[in-house]
């Protein structure tokens, strides 16, 4: 088997070129290595890391283009775009920090929109005429926040279907779904005069949905404090650097040597 392995994987020749990519879509280590194991199946590509923290995969590839990497992780159900190989520590910053805050805002917004629904139609039935909000109302409600919340996970199941995979978002956007159209079944009938004693599921569907929003916006959270962490360690790091050569042989170079140089 590890034979096998060792013939198929391409081995460093020394002209390897590295290309960066940003990765979207991303939630868990089983993302991560979905898309691992998506740019690693492409043809001249070596070694490949995704990380999670900044959402970004370094390839070292030989005669690999960044368009067929980028067609790779399409391909495996997430978004990618090349990365600029010659940029400076201050715009590799400024795209970690947008990156970071996209995606905390996007899942603030989800929860926060998610919450006032559900908190707005949880006050009473929608058969049975109880409640603040008259029932037309809270399906409106419902419906509008159902598809903008769920909009990231239908996404996200839709794009791994395409795949042939799965992942924790296909399990909440069957079961979401399931909750919400069997409910606009059950309403169409009973607005129907087919009165079935059966419940229906509408603040259930958008109270899921609210709620794994509120994981992820945590998530959101987290990596963006990580990525502060990131963020510092690469302000330590300088734009320039000064290589100086000694003149002596062997040993690192004297302090009058570095003093000479850049005196």
């Amino acid at each position: 088997m590890g034979d096998r392995l060792s013939e198929t994987k391409p081995q460093p020749t020394g002209n390897e070129a590295t290309l960066r990519l940003s990765i979207d879509g991303m939630h868990c280590s089983s993302c991560v290595g979905h898309v691992e194991k998506a740019l690693q199946s492409v043809d001249g590509v070596v070694d490949a890391s995704v990380s999670l923290a900044d959402s970004s995969a370094r390839v070292s590839a030989d005669g690999v283009s960044p368009d067929a990497l980028v067609e790779a992780v399409v391909s495996a159900g997430f978004e990618a775009e090349p990365i600029a190989t010659r940029r400076s520590l201050a715009q590799e910053r400024a795209a970690l920090d947008a990156r970071i805050t996209e995606r905390l805002h996007r899942w603030r917004a989800r929860m926060i929109v998610g919450l006032i629904v559900w908190l707005s139609v949880s006050d009473g039935m929608f058969t049975s005429g109880g409640g603040l909000l008259p029932g037309w109302l809270k399906v409106t409600l419902i419906s509008l926040a159902f598809f903008y919340v769920g909009s990231a996970f239908f996404a996200s199941a839709w794009s791994a279907l395409r795949a042939r995979s799965s992942n924790m978002d296909t399990l909440v956007s069957i079961g979401s779904l399931s909750a919400y159209f069997y409910s606009v079944v059950l309403l169409i009938l009973h607005q129907n005069g087919i009165a079935l004693e059966h419940p229906v599921y509408f603040m259930e569907s958008i109270g899921l949905l609210a709620f794994i929003s509120i994981g992820h916006y945590l998530e959101a959270r987290t990596t963006a404090a990580a990525g502060g962490a990131l963020r510092s360690l690469l302000e330590l790091q300088p734009d320039d650097v000064l290589r100086v050569n000694s003149r002596r042989r062997g040993g690192w170079p004297s302090s009058r040597d570095v003093l000479d140089r850049t005196g």
